[in-house]
């Protein structure tokens, strides 16, 4: 993927960056909030200004599918939105 994505074992991952903690935390939450709104749950870690999106699809024995493909799109736009 190009958009900053980039595989990590069995799953994908990305970093995104802040200015300030609460704007990752209300991020994070948006992110929650989309992930289940599409039943699909990535790991999410909330760090200083940061936050690290993993996604992986553990019904289909941990691997990447095209639900992750979606979801990391989906979350480049609220990125993007942000």
């Amino acid at each position: 993927m190009d958009s900053g994505w980039i595989e990590s074992g069995s799953a994908i991952e990305r970093e995104f960056t802040f200015s300030s903690y609460l704007d990752g935390a209300k991020f994070a939450a948006t992110v929650a909030e989309k992930a289940e709104e599409v039943a699909h749950h990535p790991d999410i870690v909330i760090g200083y200004k940061k936050v690290k999106i993993i996604t992986t699809t553990h019904d289909r024995g941990d691997t990447v599918t095209q639900k992750d493909i979606n979801l990391a799109n989906e979350i480049d736009t609220l990125y993007q939105a942000g």
